[in-house]
């Protein structure tokens, strides 16, 4: 399905069904695990009095909406539907009824919730006053199955759930939910792991999150996924304090930690478990690079360039905002890691860069801004004079040669 419609991020299409969800069906529409189903739970703390149900529509037949009944009034008999407990109907109270997955639901169940969702009704039977429902799906680019008929798009409101970014993650649920702090060490380094697949030309650029052009069922790594690995952090934290070997239970960890969001974010994330407290923050050496205290370890000090190569590709403009003090950094560090930077920066392909207001489509619509990270770096008189500095070590000529 394709269709136009005006975004929000999730808190602002929470606000939208506290505000409208008792006259409209609102259903928000994003990506997968970006966080939808989690806004019955918000919204059952704004509405204490309701009592929320959660109607999940990739589990459901026709006959999880109501059952028939056979009925006799005198002499005339017939069949009367006594509803489902699922959709609250029974309570004689108001409720918030989530319909989950609305777009992956069979058709029955699109037929039989037509009523529901434009009239509250089911039957005879309806919902209190005051009562709100509202409904997820997800976006239909994602090839997941997601399909709506003409009549009844017209009965919902449709709302595209703006996938969170990184910052808008820590801030807004990471930090008030308390989530695991190497969760959020991993997530405030690697922003580009909440990127939206629409947002990548090329599958492999961006291993760790879901696209559709990507052959296979591996696993990846969403919002929801990574609050599931900081409850699995948690719990492997009370069993080494409760005794347990150590090693043993971090083995048994990388496992279900790749197992929730994939192999390469799983082993980032055990691998910022095992190097914590010598990995300075991207934050520390932004705003302190030339005191903040370097990495100790060899495996570090390789991860610390790691992560700043990915941060380079996957968005541009902020690495380029603060080159400059990167370069402070990085001139402090053992002189071998100098070159294995230098080595990736010389090796790595331009990179695609997003002209402001531009959507990646990989189309022949983008801009397509070949910008070399090299040349910046050269542009940089302290890069500049280090590359100068170890000229033997490179090919001289790529060194002389200074960006615009």
């Amino acid at each position: 399905m394709s269709m136009t419609m005006h975004k929000r991020t999730v808190n602002e299409t929470i606000d939208m069904i506290e505000m409208f969800g008792t006259h409209v069906t609102i259903i928000g529409r994003g990506d997968v695990g970006v966080g939808k189903s989690s806004m019955l739970f918000e919204l059952s703390k704004r509405f204490p009095t309701h009592t929320p149900c959660m109607f999940d529509c990739t589990t459901k037949t026709v006959g999880d909406l109501s059952f028939p009944r056979f009925r006799k009034d005198g002499d005339i008999e017939y069949i009367t539907h006594v509803p489902s407990d699922q959709l609250g109907l029974h309570l004689g109270t108001p409720v918030i009824v989530c319909i989950d997955e609305f777009g992956k639901g069979a058709n029955d169940i699109k037929l039989g919730t037509a009523d529901f969702i434009l009239n509250h009704k089911l039957g005879s039977h309806k919902l209190p006053e005051g009562s709100i429902v509202f409904a997820t799906t997800n976006k239909g680019t994602e090839g997941l199955g997601d399909m709506f008929q003409g009549h009844t798009i017209n009965r919902l409101c449709f709302v595209e759930i703006v996938k969170p970014d990184a910052k808008e993650w820590l801030t807004k649920y990471a930090i008030p939910n308390g989530v695991h702090s190497t969760v959020m060490s991993v997530v405030k380094d690697h922003q580009h792991m909440f990127q939206s697949f629409e947002d990548v030309v090329n599958p492999d650029d961006n291993p760790m999150i879901f696209h559709p052009q990507r052959v296979g069922d591996a696993q990846f790594l969403t919002h929801r996924g990574m609050k599931k690995v900081s409850d699995l952090l948690y719990i492997a934290d009370e069993q080494i304090a409760e005794g347990e070997d150590e090693s043993y239970v971090n083995h048994l960890l990388k496992a279900a930690v790749c197992g929730q969001i994939g192999v390469v974010g799983g082993e980032l994330v055990m691998n910022y478990r095992e190097l914590e407290g010598d990995l300075p923050s991207l934050d520390e050496i932004k705003s302190n690079p030339a005191s903040v205290e370097l990495p100790k370890k060899a495996a570090t000090q390789c991860m610390d360039v790691m992560r700043v190569l990915a941060l380079s590709q996957a968005d541009v403009n902020e690495f380029r905002g603060w080159l400059d003090a990167y370069v402070t950094y990085f001139l402090r560090l053992p002189q071998h890691i100098q070159f294995f930077f230098a080595v990736q920066i010389d090796q790595a392909p331009g990179d695609l860069e997003k002209s402001p207001g531009t959507p990646r489509t990989g189309s022949e619509d983008l801009h397509k801004t070949v910008t070399n990270r090299k040349q910046w770096l050269l542009n940089n008189d302290k890069y500049a004079q280090w590359a100068l500095d170890n000229a033997d070590a490179f090919a001289a000529d790529d060194f002389h040669q200074r960006g615009q």
